[in-house]
C-alpha cells in the first residue's frame, strides 16, 4: 500500500534474515517435541468390574470390592451383563475407566477374571481356584486376588498376551442365570442379546478428523482479527495421547485499523498445516498444536488528513508459524477445546508514510501475535 503527502508514500516489507528463520523454525520445533512427549494430565484412577453371571452373592462381592479397592485410592464402578462379548473385552470402549474387569464364574471350581486398559491394547487373564465355589471364603479370595492383580497391571508388572486371552474365549462358560432385579445397564433396544461369547473385530486407530472453529487474533496496529475455520485431516488414537495432521481453512471478517495518517479497511484469508495432540481418555484433558502456513492479506487505504493521499489498495502474502495450547472436553464422539493462540509472522511487514522525503512507520503489526480460539472436532 502506498499514500501521498507532499511527496508521496511507500510501503516498505523488512523479511526475517535467514538465521532468524532458522533458530525461529528450531526453538519451535524443539518446543513442539517437548510437548508431545511430556504427559498433560494425571492418571485416571477409576476402575470398572463387571459381574457376569453371577447371581444371588454379587451384593457381596460388590461389598467387598468397594472395600478392597477404596484401600487403593480408586474409584469404583460395578456392574452386570449375563454372557461376557469379547468386544468388550478386546475393544477400547473405556466410558472413563483406565482399567476394565469382568468377573467369569467358571462352575464352582474356579473363576476367570479378565483385564483390559482403556484402549484395548494390554491385557490379562488369570484363573483363581475355588474350594467351594463363591462362598464366603470364596468370595474373598476372588477379590483378594482381583485387586492385588489390578495394581500389578496398572504397574506393568502382569500382562497377558492378546493370543492369550483369545484361546480363553475358545472354552465353554457356564449357563446363563437368571439376571438381576435391577442390572447396572439395559442393552440399546435395537441391539439384540448374543448367547455365550461373541468376537468383532477390533476398531482401528486410525480415523479421519473433522471440525469447525473460531479464532481471534490481536496484531498490535493492525487491530483485532476474527472470524471462522474448518478442519479436515486424520487422527491417530493411542493409549494416553491422541495425534492428528489437519488443513485449516481460515477466513476473518473485514475490519478497519486507523493509524495517524492513514486508516486501513483488512480482510484477511488463510491456511494452515497442524500437528495437534491431545490427552485420549474421556473427560476433561489438555489439548496442544503447532503449525504453519500463510494469510493473505486485503487492504484498502483511507487518508486522515486532506493533504494526504492514497493510492489503490493492495494484498500481502504473509507466512507464519503458530501454536496453541487449552483445555478440551473429550466424548466418544467428538470434543470441544478452548485455545490460547500465539502466531509469529515470518515477515515484518510495516506501512510508511513519506513527508517531504521523510519516512514515518504507522499501523506496523506486532511480531508476536496472541489470541483465543473455539474449536469443535469430530470424532
Amino acid at each position: 500500500m502506498r499514500m501521498l503527502r507532499g511527496s508521496g508514500s511507500v510501503r516498505v516489507p523488512r523479511r526475517v534474515t535467514g538465521s532468524r528463520l532458522l533458530s525461529t523454525v528450531f526453538c519451535l520445533a524443539l518446543g513442539a517435541m517437548l510437548l508431545v512427549t511430556t504427559p498433560l494430565h494425571a492418571d485416571d484412577r477409576t476402575v470398572r468390574v463387571t459381574l457376569v453371571g453371577i447371581g444371588p452373592e454379587r451384593v457381596a462381592i460388590e461389598e467387598l470390592l468397594r472395600e478392597w479397592f477404596e484401600l487403593g485410592a480408586f474409584d469404583l464402578i460395578t456392574g452386570w451383563q449375563p454372557t461376557l462379548r469379547v468386544d468388550e473385552v478386546l475393544g477400547s470402549q473405556a466410558e472413563g475407566a483406565e482399567l476394565r474387569i469382568w468377573l467369569v464364574p467358571m462352575g464352582e471350581a474356579r473363576a476367570r477374571v479378565y483385564f483390559a486398559d482403556a484402549t484395548g491394547e494390554r491385557f490379562l487373564v488369570r484363573d483363581i481356584p475355588l474350594r467351594d465355589g463363591l462362598d464366603e471364603l470364596g468370595r474373598e479370595r476372588v477379590v483378594q486376588i482381583l485387586s492385588s492383580s489390578a495394581q500389578a497391571f496398572l504397574a506393568r508388572s502382569l500382562n497377558s498376551s492378546r493370543e492369550e486371552i483369545q484361546r480363553t474365549f475358545a472354552e465353554p462358560t457356564p449357563a446363563d442365570p437368571p439376571p438381576p432385579t435391577e442390572p447396572a445397564w439395559v442393552p440399546i433396544a435395537d441391539e439384540k442379546p448374543v448367547a455365550g461369547i461373541s468376537s468383532q473385530p477390533q476398531p482401528s486407530p486410525w480415523g479421519i478428523r473433522g471440525g469447525a472453529e473460531y479464532q481471534a487474533i490481536h496484531r498490535g496496529a493492525e487491530g483485532t482479527s476474527h472470524g471462522p475455520g474448518i478442519l479436515l485431516g486424520v487422527s491417530y488414537r493411542g493409549q494416553r495421547r491422541r495425534l492428528s495432521l489437519s488443513l485449516q481453512g481460515r477466513y476473518d471478517w473485514p475490519h478497519r485499523a486507523v493509524g495517524d495518517e492513514v486508516t486501513l479497511e483488512l480482510e484477511t484469508v488463510g491456511m494452515r498445516l497442524i500437528l495437534g495432540v491431545a490427552s485420549n481418555p474421556p473427560g476433561f484433558g489438555w489439548v496442544a498444536r503447532i503449525g504453519a502456513g500463510w494469510d493473505r492479506v486485503s487492504y484498502t487505504p483511507r487518508t486522515r488528513t486532506d493533504a494526504a493521499t492514497a493510492r489503490q489498495g493492495g494484498a500481502d502474502s504473509r507466512p507464519l508459524l503458530g501454536f496453541g495450547m487449552g483445555g478440551a472436553i473429550q466424548g466418544r464422539r467428538g470434543s470441544i477445546a478452548a485455545l490460547t493462540l500465539l502466531e509469529l509472522p515470518l515477515v515484518d511487514t510495516h506501512y510508511d508514510v513519506a513527508v517531504q522525503g521523510t519516512h514515518r512507520t504507522d499501523l506496523a503489526p506486532w511480531r508476536v501475535q496472541p489470541g483465543l480460539g473455539l474449536e469443535v472436532t469430530w470424532p
